[in-house]
């Protein structure tokens, strides 16, 4: 027998129940905290990571516990070729927060500034759908899967993708669709620099306030 945690701050109740059950336990990591998993040996205890990017962040923040990647399947993005006209800016949020959407809402407002023409398709659910959309510059399809990623972002001639730009969450099926897409795609970068993004990516430091995080998008698009 072995347990499996997926939660990040499971009850201190629950670990005391699994450390007198004696059982190898499969911790995982999917999002930038392991709670009370870090009390444990970490001779006893690996780290399972669901991507490539959640173990470089591993392995930066806790070089001493042993880190296993076990890559959790994605669903495959088809998407048509770019058409030069009429191109959108496509958000896919990973959470629908407070702090996404007021993220999401700054960048809204410096692309407005530099390019008023260019839409933002927001393909997921926020937390304030109805108010982002009565920006003119903003739709927002509510919520989706990751297997209807690629149908609901088809009419809107997507031309660049942002995602994976709140708090680290790993493994999430919409953020790893979206970065697989054949996009140019923009995202924080959790690894410290330990991966290089693909050609035409943009990997945004982890630290990069909403602001710095707009303009650097906004730039981004400009050039492209």
């Amino acid at each position: 027998m072995r347990i499996e945690i997926l939660e990040p701050n499971p009850p201190p109740r629950l670990i005391e129940l699994i450390r007198c059950l004696d059982v190898p336990i499969d911790r995982w990591l999917v999002s930038e905290s392991i709670g009370e998993i870090g009390s444990l040996p970490s001779c006893t205890t690996p780290l399972f990571v669901p991507s490539k990017m959640a173990e470089a962040y591993a392995q930066s923040r806790w070089p001493d516990r042993k880190i296993v990647l076990h890559d959790w399947p994605t669903c495959f993005l088809t998407l048509p070729p770019i058409s030069a006209n009429d191109k959108s800016l496509v958000i896919v949020p990973s959470t629908p927060t407070l702090a996404s959407m007021r993220m999401i809402k700054t960048l809204a407002d410096c692309l407005w500034g530099r390019e008023p023409s260019l839409p933002i398709v927001i393909a997921g659910a926020t937390c304030g759908d109805d108010r982002l959309m009565s920006r003119p510059n903003i739709f927002v399809t509510g919520a989706i899967t990751a297997d209807e990623l690629g149908n609901v972002l088809r009419p809107h001639n997507p031309g660049w993708i942002l995602t994976d730009f709140e708090q680290p969450v790993f493994g999430h099926p919409l953020v790893e669709t979206a970065r697989q897409a054949t996009r140019p795609v923009a995202y924080r970068d959790w690894s410290g620099g330990a991966l290089k993004p693909r050609k035409g990516d943009l990997a945004i430091s982890a630290i990069a306030n909403a602001a710095a995080l707009a303009d650097l998008v906004v730039d981004w698009v400009a050039r492209s």
